[in-house]
């Protein structure tokens, strides 16, 4: 990395990819796996801040690329969005 080794403290993710971040060289040890942004405070909630020495950047999948909304507090009925417009006649 052009950066260092361990210098890592925040991630910019675009919609689409995922990142993997490795504690150890050649992808090894401990990872993060990341589909949004991620500020210095997550990496540190997660005792991975300042610790990558390498990184994986991917594209997700189809499958991947939804969100999820409730009918309740992340609970009840739910349904899965991909990319686009929706109107009430085409929710649960």
């Amino acid at each position: 990395l052009v950066m260092g080794n361990n210098a890592v403290s925040a991630v910019t993710v675009p919609y689409g990819l995922r990142v993997t971040l490795y504690e150890y060289g050649a992808q090894e040890g401990r990872s993060m796996t990341l589909t949004k942004n991620a500020s210095s405070d997550l990496l540190e909630q997660h005792h991975f801040n300042d610790i990558t020495t390498s990184v994986v950047v991917e594209e997700r999948s189809e499958d991947e690329l939804y969100v999820t909304i409730y009918a309740d507090t992340y609970s009840g009925n739910s349904q899965k969005l991909k990319p686009g417009k929706y109107y009430a006649s085409d929710l649960l």
